[in-house]
């Protein structure tokens, strides 16, 4: 008649134990991430604590409400509550509401709690019938501390207060024998990856004064164990000299279980601050490229116009070195292609070009034609529809960045995954990560740029129509 929690680590394993259960003529509670069990949440935890109640839960921790032993009688009050509101007519649509069987309860309600309900419904249905969640909300509200002037909601909670009243009174003499039988008795089938998850689930038992008890029931095949220390502790087994299905408890077997799982925190431990350091480079450079949006979104015209132009003289920057040759003489016919093709109707003088060597005169002519270039765009595009060209810069700019940014978070992605292998050789991956992924970024933003000089200086507008 002990209740008893069996707690898993994965929603399989409890649907497994489940089964084995049914098998042997034991009706479990299960509370896991299904939907459907999920839903249940408060029935499960209602009832966990009640005379010869077996729960299947998996990950206790976090679920804040206790189990009371003999049973929950504010949470089946509540239930009850919402439950009487229901059938009295509250709901728009109640085919998908889940009225909990009687048999759920301690007991039946006294004529004076029926009455309790009979007023709230009444006090709810004044503004008209309700959704499902609006009647959860409003029962919520009702059975909860907080202060309220509400004439439903304060309906609602004396509806509540009665019922919990009376299936306190039913389990007074239950939450007793279940006390004298030691408490709850939770089983936990595995070790988790985190000690405080464990700790949750023990902590279970004996909450809140009451008596309880705990024990763990492991296997060398658990997987954390086998992923973790499987070879040291199988080497203990062999020293303890016992057959396979014999269970055994000892301070040494307990203390290399605490050492494997110490170890697994360790490793996840490291990967979380790994992923952390990793993703605040992603982040600072995902904070630059924000930055850059959001210029070209609220700058006006002539700023568009003052950045697009500063955009071309990067381009171009990025191309002479390309075709300086190793005595500093000028590639000019490799050069003026090149140029021609990314600022098309710019004009250049390709003898002038070839008489001039690497440095500042080259550098001041080829800027000169680059301005002029820009100044005769701007004056078609402009001359088609007022402020084109740099609405057009505008667009081009956004949509470049948009789109090899994207190509450049794929990009980060690799690398990540490359640097990673490398601390294998006992290399800084970090650091390497946030060298090469500077170098990514720059490279990303090159990109970006030179797409908007050449989508622009090759954009063609169309005859304008008439509105």
């Amino acid at each position: 008649g002990r209740p008893v929690l069996i707690g898993t680590t994965t929603v399989q394993d409890s649907e497994d134990i489940a089964e084995i259960l049914r098998l042997n003529e034991i009706e479990p509670l299960v509370l896991n991430a299904k939907p459907e069990n999920c839903d249940r949440e408060g029935e499960v935890v209602g009832q966990a604590g009640r005379k010869g109640a077996v729960t299947v839960a998996t990950n206790m921790a976090g679920r804040g409400t206790d189990i009371l032993l003999g049973g929950n009688p504010g949470m089946m009050a509540q239930l009850r509550a919402r439950d009487g509101l229901a059938a009295k007519g509250v709901l728009e649509d109640d085919s998908e509401m889940r009225i909990m069987e009687q048999s759920f309860y301690p007991s039946s309600i006294s004529s004076q709690a029926e009455e309790a309900l009979e007023t709230a419904a009444a006090s709810l249905l004044e503004d008209g019938k309700m959704s499902i969640l609006d009647l959860e909300e409003f029962v919520a509200i009702a059975t909860g501390e907080a202060p309220i002037n509400d004439p439903a909601i304060l309906a609602i909670r004396s509806a509540y207060n009665a019922i919990k009243k009376e299936f306190s009174d039913v389990l007074g003499p239950e939450r007793e024998e279940v006390r004298k039988m030691g408490g709850l008795y939770v089983l936990g089938t595995q070790r988790h990856e985190s000690r405080r998850i464990d700790g949750q689930l023990r902590g279970r038992a004996g909450r809140q004064g009451d008596p309880g008890a705990s024990r763990f029931f492991l296997s060398l095949d658990d997987k954390m164990l086998k992923t973790f220390g499987a070879d040291r502790l199988k080497k203990l087994m062999d020293n303890f000299r016992v057959a396979e299905d014999t269970p055994l408890e000892s301070k040494q077997v307990s203390d290399a279980l605490d050492g494997v799982q110490k170890k697994v925190e360790e490793y996840y431990a490291g990967i979380r601050e790994q992923v952390f350091e990793f993703d605040d480079v992603l982040d600072t450079q995902r904070g630059n490229v924000y930055s850059r949006r959001e210029a070209l979104l609220s700058d006006d015209d002539a700023k568009i116009e003052e950045r697009f132009l500063e955009s071309c003289v990067e381009t171009l920057n990025d191309i002479i070195p390309n075709f300086i040759m190793q005595d500093n003489t000028v590639n000019a016919t490799g050069l003026s292609s090149v140029l021609k093709t990314y600022f098309q109707g710019i004009e250049l003088d390709l003898p002038k070009m070839e008489a001039m060597s690497k440095g500042p005169d080259l550098d001041a002519y080829l800027t000169k034609a680059v301005q002029d270039a820009v100044a005769r765009k701007r004056s078609q595009l402009n001359q088609s529809r007022p402020s084109l060209f740099a609405k057009t810069a505008q667009y081009l700019s956004l949509v470049q960045l948009d789109n090899n940014w994207a190509e450049h978070l794929k990009n980060m992605n690799y690398l990540k995954e490359n640097v990673v292998l490398r601390q294998y050789q006992g290399r800084d991956v970090l650091q390497e990560y946030v060298t090469e992924g500077l170098d990514l970024f720059e490279t990303f933003l090159a990109s970006a740029r030179r797409g908007t000089v050449y989508s622009l200086f090759t954009y063609q507008p169309g005859p304008a129509k008439e509105i």
